[in-house]
Protein backbone atom coordinates (compact mmCIF):
# COMPACT_ATOMS: atom_id res chain seq x y z
CA UNK A 1 0.00 0.00 0.00
CA UNK A 2 1.22 3.48 -0.78
CA UNK A 3 -0.25 6.90 -0.37
CA UNK A 4 0.21 9.53 -3.06
CA UNK A 5 0.13 13.27 -2.60
CA UNK A 6 -3.13 15.04 -2.06
CA UNK A 7 -5.02 16.35 -5.05
CA UNK A 8 -8.20 18.31 -5.46
CA UNK A 9 -10.25 15.36 -6.63
CA UNK A 10 -8.82 12.83 -4.22
CA UNK A 11 -5.80 11.04 -2.86
CA UNK A 12 -4.40 7.61 -3.57
CA UNK A 13 -6.02 5.06 -1.32
CA UNK A 14 -4.31 1.79 -2.14
CA UNK A 15 -2.04 0.67 -4.92
CA UNK A 16 -1.40 -3.02 -5.57
CA UNK A 17 0.25 -3.97 -8.83
CA UNK A 18 -1.48 -2.08 -11.63
CA UNK A 19 -4.52 -1.31 -9.45
CA UNK A 20 -4.79 2.18 -8.05
CA UNK A 21 -7.89 3.88 -6.68
CA UNK A 22 -8.39 7.31 -5.21
CA UNK A 23 -10.41 8.44 -2.21
CA UNK A 24 -13.28 10.86 -2.76
CA UNK A 25 -12.61 14.00 -0.74
CA UNK A 26 -15.84 15.82 -1.59
CA UNK A 27 -19.02 16.16 0.45
CA UNK A 28 -19.16 15.33 4.14
CA UNK A 29 -16.29 12.87 3.84
CA UNK A 30 -13.72 15.67 3.60
CA UNK A 31 -14.43 16.56 7.23
CA UNK A 32 -13.46 13.09 8.47
CA UNK A 33 -9.95 12.09 9.55
CA UNK A 34 -7.94 10.54 6.73
CA UNK A 35 -8.04 7.11 8.40
CA UNK A 36 -11.85 7.18 8.21
CA UNK A 37 -12.13 8.30 4.57
CA UNK A 38 -12.93 5.33 2.38
CA UNK A 39 -15.36 6.13 -0.49
CA UNK A 40 -13.73 5.70 -3.91
CA UNK A 41 -13.60 8.75 -6.18
CA UNK A 42 -14.15 6.57 -9.25
CA UNK A 43 -17.92 6.07 -9.52
CA UNK A 44 -17.69 2.75 -11.35
CA UNK A 45 -15.36 1.34 -8.68
CA UNK A 46 -17.61 2.62 -5.89
CA UNK A 47 -20.69 1.10 -7.53
CA UNK A 48 -18.90 -2.22 -8.02
CA UNK A 49 -17.74 -2.17 -4.40
CA UNK A 50 -21.29 -1.51 -3.16
CA UNK A 51 -22.47 -4.63 -4.93
CA UNK A 52 -19.53 -6.59 -3.50
CA UNK A 53 -20.34 -5.16 -0.03
CA UNK A 54 -23.99 -6.24 -0.21
CA UNK A 55 -23.02 -9.77 -1.22
CA UNK A 56 -20.50 -10.04 1.63
CA UNK A 57 -22.95 -8.64 4.18
CA UNK A 58 -25.69 -11.03 3.10
CA UNK A 59 -23.60 -13.84 4.53
CA UNK A 60 -24.36 -12.40 7.99
CA UNK A 61 -28.12 -12.69 7.44
CA UNK A 62 -28.35 -16.22 8.83
CA UNK A 63 -26.36 -15.22 11.93
CA UNK A 64 -28.67 -12.24 12.46
CA UNK A 65 -31.79 -14.38 12.11
CA UNK A 66 -30.45 -16.98 14.53
CA UNK A 67 -29.70 -14.28 17.13
CA UNK A 68 -33.21 -12.84 16.75
CA UNK A 69 -34.75 -16.30 17.08
CA UNK A 70 -32.73 -16.99 20.24
CA UNK A 71 -33.79 -13.67 21.80
CA UNK A 72 -37.40 -14.39 20.85
CA UNK A 73 -37.28 -17.78 22.54
CA UNK A 74 -35.72 -16.26 25.68
CA UNK A 75 -38.48 -13.64 25.85
CA UNK A 76 -41.17 -16.29 25.36
CA UNK A 77 -39.67 -18.35 28.19
CA UNK A 78 -39.61 -15.26 30.40
CA UNK A 79 -43.24 -14.51 29.61
CA UNK A 80 -44.17 -18.12 30.39
CA UNK A 81 -42.52 -17.74 33.79
CA UNK A 82 -44.39 -14.46 34.36
CA UNK A 83 -47.88 -15.86 33.67
CA UNK A 84 -48.47 -17.07 37.27
CA UNK A 85 -47.80 -13.58 38.70
CA UNK A 86 -49.25 -11.37 35.94
CA UNK A 87 -52.71 -11.28 34.40
CA UNK A 88 -52.77 -13.26 31.17
CA UNK A 89 -54.76 -10.55 29.40
CA UNK A 90 -51.96 -8.03 29.90
CA UNK A 91 -49.43 -10.33 28.23
CA UNK A 92 -51.51 -11.86 25.42
CA UNK A 93 -50.63 -9.21 22.83
CA UNK A 94 -46.91 -9.44 23.47
CA UNK A 95 -46.93 -13.25 23.38
CA UNK A 96 -48.83 -13.15 20.09
CA UNK A 97 -46.25 -10.80 18.61
CA UNK A 98 -43.35 -12.95 19.81
CA UNK A 99 -44.89 -16.12 18.36
CA UNK A 100 -45.60 -14.38 15.06
CA UNK A 101 -42.07 -12.95 14.95
CA UNK A 102 -40.58 -16.38 15.62
CA UNK A 103 -42.65 -17.85 12.80
CA UNK A 104 -41.57 -15.11 10.38
CA UNK A 105 -37.92 -15.50 11.38
CA UNK A 106 -38.14 -19.25 10.80
CA UNK A 107 -39.69 -18.81 7.35
CA UNK A 108 -37.14 -16.18 6.29
CA UNK A 109 -34.28 -18.34 7.58
CA UNK A 110 -35.47 -21.35 5.56
CA UNK A 111 -35.86 -19.20 2.43
CA UNK A 112 -32.39 -17.67 2.84
CA UNK A 113 -30.87 -21.06 3.64
CA UNK A 114 -32.34 -22.85 0.63
CA UNK A 115 -32.89 -20.18 -2.03
CA UNK A 116 -30.23 -17.53 -1.35
CA UNK A 117 -28.83 -17.76 -4.88
CA UNK A 118 -32.16 -17.00 -6.60
CA UNK A 119 -33.65 -14.42 -4.23
CA UNK A 120 -34.37 -11.08 -5.94
CA UNK A 121 -32.51 -8.00 -4.74
CA UNK A 122 -35.71 -6.34 -3.51
CA UNK A 123 -36.35 -9.19 -1.11
CA UNK A 124 -32.77 -9.01 0.16
CA UNK A 125 -33.22 -5.27 0.72
CA UNK A 126 -36.37 -5.88 2.81
CA UNK A 127 -34.79 -8.42 5.18
CA UNK A 128 -32.67 -5.89 7.18
CA UNK A 129 -35.69 -3.67 7.84
CA UNK A 130 -37.78 -6.69 8.81
CA UNK A 131 -35.05 -7.70 11.26
CA UNK A 132 -34.96 -4.16 12.69
CA UNK A 133 -38.73 -4.19 13.16
CA UNK A 134 -38.46 -7.48 15.06
CA UNK A 135 -35.72 -5.97 17.21
CA UNK A 136 -37.96 -3.01 18.01
CA UNK A 137 -40.79 -5.39 18.90
CA UNK A 138 -38.48 -7.32 21.22
CA UNK A 139 -37.57 -4.07 22.95
CA UNK A 140 -41.22 -3.14 23.53
CA UNK A 141 -42.15 -6.64 24.70
CA UNK A 142 -39.26 -6.73 27.13
CA UNK A 143 -40.22 -3.29 28.48
CA UNK A 144 -43.83 -4.37 29.05
CA UNK A 145 -42.74 -7.51 30.87
CA UNK A 146 -41.51 -5.57 33.90
CA UNK A 147 -43.96 -4.80 36.65
CA UNK A 148 -45.03 -1.24 37.44
CA UNK A 149 -43.32 1.02 38.35
CA UNK A 150 -40.87 0.63 35.49
CA UNK A 151 -37.36 1.97 35.82
CA UNK A 152 -35.39 3.89 33.16
CA UNK A 153 -32.80 1.11 33.21
CA UNK A 154 -35.31 -1.51 32.03
CA UNK A 155 -34.42 -2.97 28.61
CA UNK A 156 -31.34 -0.76 28.24
CA UNK A 157 -29.16 -3.85 27.74
CA UNK A 158 -31.28 -5.06 24.81
CA UNK A 159 -31.22 -1.57 23.28
CA UNK A 160 -27.43 -1.38 23.48
CA UNK A 161 -27.02 -4.88 22.02
CA UNK A 162 -29.38 -4.24 19.12
CA UNK A 163 -27.85 -0.82 18.44
CA UNK A 164 -24.43 -2.38 17.96
CA UNK A 165 -25.88 -5.23 15.87
CA UNK A 166 -27.40 -2.70 13.47
CA UNK A 167 -23.95 -1.41 12.55
CA UNK A 168 -22.27 -4.80 12.58
CA UNK A 169 -24.69 -7.14 10.81
CA UNK A 170 -27.19 -5.18 8.73
CA UNK A 171 -26.14 -4.63 5.07
CA UNK A 172 -27.06 -0.94 5.10
CA UNK A 173 -25.28 2.36 4.60
CA UNK A 174 -23.92 4.15 7.64
CA UNK A 175 -26.53 6.91 7.41
CA UNK A 176 -29.38 4.36 7.43
CA UNK A 177 -27.82 2.48 10.36
CA UNK A 178 -27.54 5.75 12.27
CA UNK A 179 -31.20 6.63 11.64
CA UNK A 180 -32.43 3.19 12.75
CA UNK A 181 -30.30 3.35 15.91
CA UNK A 182 -31.58 6.83 16.79
CA UNK A 183 -35.19 5.74 16.29
CA UNK A 184 -34.64 2.71 18.54
CA UNK A 185 -33.11 4.87 21.28
CA UNK A 186 -35.95 7.39 20.93
CA UNK A 187 -38.56 4.63 21.29
CA UNK A 188 -36.91 3.44 24.51
CA UNK A 189 -36.79 6.97 25.92
CA UNK A 190 -40.41 7.53 24.88
CA UNK A 191 -41.57 4.35 26.60
CA UNK A 192 -39.74 5.36 29.75
CA UNK A 193 -41.29 8.81 29.58
CA UNK A 194 -44.93 7.77 29.06
CA UNK A 195 -45.08 4.68 31.27
CA UNK A 196 -45.87 5.02 35.00
CA UNK A 197 -42.75 6.22 36.74
CA UNK A 198 -41.48 5.60 40.27
CA UNK A 199 -41.56 8.43 42.75
CA UNK A 200 -37.77 8.82 42.80
CA UNK A 201 -37.56 9.13 39.03
CA UNK A 202 -34.94 11.71 38.08
CA UNK A 203 -33.66 13.26 34.88
CA UNK A 204 -30.19 11.94 35.73
CA UNK A 205 -31.35 8.41 34.95
CA UNK A 206 -32.59 9.48 31.53
CA UNK A 207 -29.34 11.36 30.98
CA UNK A 208 -27.37 8.22 31.80
CA UNK A 209 -29.43 6.29 29.22
CA UNK A 210 -28.76 8.94 26.59
CA UNK A 211 -25.03 8.78 27.33
CA UNK A 212 -25.04 4.98 27.01
CA UNK A 213 -26.90 5.18 23.70
CA UNK A 214 -24.42 7.76 22.39
CA UNK A 215 -21.49 5.54 23.38
CA UNK A 216 -23.10 2.51 21.70
CA UNK A 217 -23.63 4.50 18.49
CA UNK A 218 -20.08 5.83 18.59
CA UNK A 219 -18.69 2.31 19.04
CA UNK A 220 -20.94 1.07 16.24
CA UNK A 221 -19.80 3.85 13.89
CA UNK A 222 -16.13 3.14 14.59
CA UNK A 223 -16.66 -0.59 14.06
CA UNK A 224 -18.49 0.19 10.82
CA UNK A 225 -15.65 2.42 9.59
CA UNK A 226 -12.87 -0.06 10.31
CA UNK A 227 -14.85 -3.01 8.94
CA UNK A 228 -15.59 -0.97 5.84
CA UNK A 229 -11.93 -0.15 5.35
CA UNK A 230 -10.93 -3.80 5.74
CA UNK A 231 -13.56 -4.88 3.22
CA UNK A 232 -12.38 -2.26 0.75
CA UNK A 233 -8.85 -3.63 1.02
CA UNK A 234 -10.20 -7.12 0.34
CA UNK A 235 -12.15 -5.74 -2.62
CA UNK A 236 -9.01 -4.10 -3.99
CA UNK A 237 -7.01 -7.31 -3.58
CA UNK A 238 -9.72 -9.23 -5.46
CA UNK A 239 -9.73 -6.63 -8.21
CA UNK A 240 -5.93 -6.77 -8.49
CA UNK A 241 -6.04 -10.57 -8.65
CA UNK A 242 -8.59 -10.49 -11.47
CA UNK A 243 -6.54 -7.90 -13.36
CA UNK A 244 -3.42 -10.05 -13.01
CA UNK A 245 -5.34 -13.07 -14.28
CA UNK A 246 -6.60 -11.14 -17.30
CA UNK A 247 -3.09 -9.88 -18.06
CA UNK A 248 -1.69 -13.42 -17.88
CA UNK A 249 -4.44 -14.70 -20.17
CA UNK A 250 -3.75 -11.92 -22.68
CA UNK A 251 -0.01 -12.59 -22.60
CA UNK A 252 -0.61 -16.32 -23.00
CA UNK A 253 -2.88 -15.68 -25.97
CA UNK A 254 -0.29 -13.38 -27.55
CA UNK A 255 2.41 -16.01 -27.05
CA UNK A 256 0.24 -18.64 -28.70
CA UNK A 257 -0.42 -16.34 -31.66
CA UNK A 258 3.29 -15.52 -31.92
CA UNK A 259 4.28 -19.20 -31.83
CA UNK A 260 1.62 -20.04 -34.40
CA UNK A 261 2.82 -17.24 -36.69
CA UNK A 262 6.45 -18.24 -36.19
CA UNK A 263 5.68 -21.88 -37.03
CA UNK A 264 3.85 -20.82 -40.18
CA UNK A 265 6.76 -18.66 -41.30
CA UNK A 266 9.25 -21.42 -40.52
CA UNK A 267 7.23 -23.93 -42.51
CA UNK A 268 7.00 -21.54 -45.44
CA UNK A 269 10.75 -20.91 -45.38
CA UNK A 270 11.49 -24.65 -45.20
CA UNK A 271 9.29 -25.25 -48.22
CA UNK A 272 11.07 -22.50 -50.17
CA UNK A 273 14.49 -23.91 -49.27
CA UNK A 274 13.45 -27.41 -50.27
CA UNK A 275 12.31 -26.08 -53.65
Amino acid sequence: MREAGKAEEGVSFLSRGETELKIDRSGLQRYLPQCLQFAFAEKSAESLYREYYRIEKRRNTKILLLVLALVDIVLLATYAAAFPIREAGHLAGQVTFLLGALLIIGVVFIVVRCYAAVLPSRLWDCIPFLAWFVQLGHLVCDMWLFSVPRMPGDSVAWTLLYTYMIYLLLPLRLSVCLILSIVMAFVHLLLVGVLPKPIDFTENQLGANVLLFLCANLLGCLSYFFLERRQRKAFLETRQSLEAKLILEEESQEQKEFISTFDSLSSAQNIQHSD
